[in-house]
């Protein structure tokens, strides 16, 4: 088997697997930026990250700067001679490269290109009363730069007063750990700065500011990149940023202008978008007015090459490239019994339920986006009596185990699932219980 371990909450994990599995093929992907050198070595748990994520055979980043930040820290960190693209540690060579990761960019074309959804941004152009529209798409946390973003929109509303009444700004933040008091206190900043700006600039028939604090569905999401003339993807620090991709591939007619940040990683891969430093609060102003300002033949020239870029580096290619590379590093020395092989993903379903029949199945279902939607509460996701029928369903078939597995809390899995005849695993499985009445245990 292929083992491919994701971003940093698990970044100890590939070691650990490695000390139960030391043959295996063990692959990790950090979505999020590497910190610097400088910073990293600041943690007191440094060295037991470094080689946690040195338990695998294929170390995938974002960008190669970050790659290059990694090598830099563990021959620093742990005196390894660095390598270009690899790492010799504990006898192995482990490939450090970059991989970014992209997006299922035919289906967000073909999301934009559905009718509901072109009427939609079509109805959200007709609103806007012949404004130009500027768009920002973020969860609301600090490193989205959706601050000092409003703090540039400020300053191009102060320098352009020609622009008054004729641009409208929508900005969707996402709500995000809002349990928590610094994010509660960015937000109370983040909507006051709003409203200074709207109370600036704005008239009792108009205000240049649209912030929206909800999250929405992805239709209502393809519709406003439909209908922006420009798209803000600013954040301060980020490891890609799917946004900047989402926006052009919905641009199925070849249109619009992104401005993007120099510390996005996709900034990296998209070159023709208009790139700025999102602390420079006065190039982020002039680069809303350039975008504002650019010509039909200018903006298709630069959207027709990042389409190129999205749809050519798609999600597919990405896990098919890591996986070719990791496939390429050592195999397993012995293979397993027949009774503890799996079936090829790509047999038939026939066959997999042909073998199925043979022997013992272990089902592992996700929760959210799986059994039921994806919901902003608890309250939202909580499985209906159809739900509860399939699952009890399938824990009585024969030489059938099902498992539940969610990132939600354990009593609220035991409260919906507790009395039917399933293992639990809360917390991404950190918490475990095998079936109804036994013990919650601690990975």
């Amino acid at each position: 088997d292929l083992i491919w371990i994701h971003d940093y909450q698990l970044a100890l994990v590939p070691a650990l697997v490695r000390q139960r599995l030391p043959h295996a093929r063990i692959g990790f992907f950090l979505h999020v930026p590497f910190p610097s050198e400088d910073v990293f070595r600041i943690l007191p748990w440094r060295e037991a990250i470094l080689r946690g994520l040195l338990g695998a055979d294929v170390l995938g980043f974002q960008t190669a700067a970050f790659a290059k930040e990694f090598i830099g820290a563990a021959a620093r960190v742990l005196g390894i001679e660095p390598g270009v693209d690899a790492i010799e540690f504990d006898g192995r060579e482990v490939r450090v490269g970059a991989f970014p990761i992209g997006i299922d960019a035919a289906r967000f074309a073909e999301l934009a290109s559905e009718r509901s959804v072109l009427d939609d941004a079509e109805q959200m152009r007709a609103s806007a009363a012949g404004q130009r529209i500027v768009l920002g798409v973020d969860r609301l946390d600090y490193t989205k730069g959706i601050m000092r973003r409003l703090l540039a929109v400020e300053r191009f509303l102060e320098r352009t007063p020609s622009a008054h009444g004729k641009v409208r700004f929508l900005q969707l933040a996402v709500p995000t750990r809002s349990d928590t008091d610094e994010y509660r206190d960015f937000q109370r900043g983040v909507m006051e700065t709003a409203g200074r700006v709207n109370g600036r600039f704005g008239t009792p028939e108009n205000v240049p500011l649209h912030f929206m604090h909800r999250a929405m569905s992805m239709d209502r999401v393809a519709a406003l990149y439909s209908a922006a003339d420009v798209m803000l993807v600013t954040p301060l620090r980020d490891g890609m940023n799917l946004v900047a991709k989402e926006y052009v591939a919905c641009r199925t007619r070849e249109d619009g202008v992104l401005v993007l940040s120099e510390f996005a990683g996709a900034a990296a891969e998209l070159s023709q978008a208009l790139v700025i430093n999102p602390y420079d609060i006065e190039q982020t102003a002039a680069a809303i007015d350039r975008a504002l300002r650019m010509g039909p033949l200018e903006q298709r020239a630069r959207m027709q090459s990042l389409r190129r870029q999205v749809f050519d580096h798609d999600v597919a290619r990405w896990a098919r490239t890591f996986v070719v590379e990791l496939e390429g590093r050592g195999r397993p020395v012995t293979e397993p019994p027949p009774s503890q092989r799996a079936m090829p993903s790509s047999a038939p379903m026939p066959a997999l339920v042909s073998g199925a029949q043979e022997r013992t199945v272990a089902l592992l279902l996700d929760y959210d986006g799986t059994l039921v939607p994806l919901a902003s509460t608890p309250e939202l996701a909580a499985p209906d009596d159809e739900v509860l029928s399939l699952v009890r369903r399938l824990a009585e078939r024969p030489a059938t185990q099902v498992h539940i597995v969610s990132g939600r809390q354990r009593d609220t899995l035991e409260r919906w699932f507790g009395e039917l005849p399933v293992g639990l695993h809360a917390e991404h499985g950190f918490w475990s219980r095998l079936g109804p009445g036994e013990a919650w245990l601690a990975a």
